[in-house]
């Protein structure tokens, strides 16, 4: 019946997956992934879920992670310009002043936030704890850092704006003053935040008592508790400061602005867990179809495909793998 032994191995194999998928549609798709999967692997044992999305979409997922830390932290400066037009005496430009300083703050912070994020590869936890006297030398960069990057740029954005406005005389000077103090501030102080919120997130360990679903919602759950923690602390400043300056509703539109650019940004920076649905959202755009990715490995756990250790998947059968490495093309997986 069996020419060869390699032969019968692979049809126990193919009698395995059968069994662990009886529907045929289920067992065409569940096979199609865990065979890309599989593939993507190598001859690595190891699993790892974090190491998905860089294997999905490369460098679209850059280009999109970055994308989305030019527009929010781009919206948050042009907010900002916006709202301090007045000081430059170029109210009729405001809307370019603010769309100069969105976009060029964009550009710069697209380029840093993803070149900063690419840096965290694994999952991590929140562990909160008090700046030692290292820490707030660090802290302490970061936000002089911020301060100086886009102090200038939106300095050099308002001086602009205000230099094309009909009689403008001294208006470039006030504009780039203004311009060099609230991008200061606000550099100031969305650094020192992000970098405190980015102190309390450590890596996971990988340990027996440690699974790799366990993981993924910890790191998920660290990194959203972080950007509220962030966001709140980031607001609350941004909004005394706007609020005693310009009126309550100023500083409230404030607080609203900075704390959700200052939360979404430390939470693209740090989690790897919603990097997951942005390669899912790509793979769709490239055509490649409809996947959940953590819900298919712990499906393939339940039916006895995977296996946990620590925080990473296995295959139970190195065979198991090697026969889903070479089945990329397989298309009939009926008995």
């Amino acid at each position: 019946m069996f020419q060869s032994v390699e032969e019968l191995r692979r049809h126990i194999i193919d009698q395995f997956l059968i069994t662990a998928y009886p529907s045929e549609s289920e067992r065409r798709r569940a096979v199609r992934w865990l065979s890309w999967l599989s593939g993507q692997m190598g001859s690595s044992r190891d699993l790892q879920w974090w190491e998905i999305p860089t294997w999905a979409a490369r460098w679209q997922l850059h280009l999109a992670r970055g994308a989305a830390f030019g527009v929010i932290i781009g919206s948050v400066a042009a907010f900002a310009a916006g709202h301090l037009i007045s000081l430059t005496g170029a109210e009729a430009h405001g809307a370019a002043t603010a769309l100069v300083a969105g976009v060029m703050v964009g550009v710069v912070a697209s380029i840093v936030g993803e070149y900063g994020a690419s840096s965290r590869r694994r999952p991590i936890m929140l562990l909160p704890r008090f700046p030692g006297i290292r820490d707030l030398g660090w802290i302490g960069q970061a936000g002089l850092g911020g301060a100086l990057i886009l102090g200038l740029v939106i300095a050099v954005a308002m001086s602009v704006a205000a230099e094309v406005a009909p009689g403008a005389g001294d208006r470039a000077i006030r504009g780039f003053i203004a311009g060099l103090v609230v991008g200061g501030t606000f550099g100031l102080v969305t650094g020192i935040v992000i970098s405190i919120g980015t102190l309390w997130l450590k890596p996971i360990a990988s340990s027996p008592s440690e699974s790799a679903a366990s993981s993924y919602r910890a790191d998920l759950r660290s990194c959203i508790v972080a950007a509220v923690l962030t966001g709140s602390a980031g607001g609350l400043a941004a909004g005394l400061g706007a609020g005693l300056k310009f009126g309550a509703a100023v500083g409230l539109e404030a607080a609203v602005v900075f704390g959700l650019g200052a939360g979404l940004t430390l939470l693209l920076a740090s989690s790897r867990a919603p990097l997951m649905t942005i390669a899912e959202f790509l793979l769709v755009l490239q055509g490649k179809g409809r996947v959940r990715f953590m819900g298919l490995l712990e499906q393939a756990v339940s039916r006895q495909i995977l296996r946990q250790a620590g925080t990473v998947y296995q295959f139970r059968h190195a065979e198991l793998q090697e026969r889903l490495n070479t089945s990329v093309n397989q298309t009939s997986w009926a008995p």
